[in-house]
């Protein structure tokens, strides 16, 4: 799950970052926006974080242009050192998901991002009919078809699938899965995210006979992959 932190103020404060990677994500720190958007080319954010006194014009315009690029379901919080109600008013209206204060407790600060991170994932998959190779998700009727077979799944098995299938090539760690499935981090549902993993595995023929392989990056996560035609897992 990466984060980007994008200071849009005179105050760097590191203890954003310190308070993202205590907490399993990943995240990286931008000083002004114009060195985040040429990083953004590059890399895929799960989630934006603005950084900022206040709810400014600057600011507004910075929202406004992170929801152009970005389209309707990528998380944008703003993080301000004012408290007014002006100001959360403002964020929203220039598209942004929620203004937190900066005094907002860590553990609260971190509910937010869990839910909104959440949140996106369940509005990008929620009206979707995707195939990737020989696999097919109907996600209104929470269904996988692999080849000519129906695979009934769990609900929560058939939201770990969605963000495999939707992330192929790219590796998910459990805190990830965690927030999209359980909306928090590891904490004790750690043993809960293998033993859904391997089932999916097992329900979904994930061992590249159809084509996708789920592998496991230990001490990290997991990464669905494509296979060639000798069933070898494409790097």
């Amino acid at each position: 799950m990466l984060i980007a932190i994008v200071e849009v103020s005179n105050h760097n404060d590191p203890c954003i970052e310190k308070t993202l990677l205590k907490s399993g994500y990943q995240c990286t720190a931008f000083q002004t926006p114009d060195a985040f958007l040429a990083a953004a080319d590059n890399v895929i954010f799960d989630l934006i974080l603005v950084e900022c006194d206040a709810v400014c014009s600057n600011v507004v315009a910075f929202v406004h242009l992170l929801r152009g690029r970005f389209g309707t379901f990528m998380p944008i919080l703003l993080l301000s050192r004012s408290e007014s109600e002006a100001d959360a008013e403002r964020s929203v209206l220039a598209g942004a998901n929620e203004c937190v204060p900066r005094a907002t407790s860590e553990d609260r600060f971190l509910s937010y991002l869990a839910a909104w991170l959440r949140w996106a994932h369940y509005s990008t998959v929620k009206d979707k009919h995707f195939g990737v190779g020989r696999y097919r998700v109907m996600v209104p009727q929470r269904r996988v078809h692999v080849g000519d077979q129906t695979i009934r799944l769990t609900e929560k098995q058939f939201d770990i699938a969605t963000a495999f299938l939707m992330n192929i090539g790219r590796v998910l760690t459990r805190d990830h899965l965690c927030n999209l499935v359980w909306g928090f981090q590891l904490g004790t549902v750690s043993r809960r995210v293998d033993t859904h993993v391997s089932q999916l595995r097992d329900k979904l023929l994930l061992d590249g006979r159809y084509g996708l392989q789920l592998l496991t990056i230990y001490g990290v996560g997991y990464r669905l992959v494509m296979v060639d035609d000798d069933l070898e897992a494409i790097a």
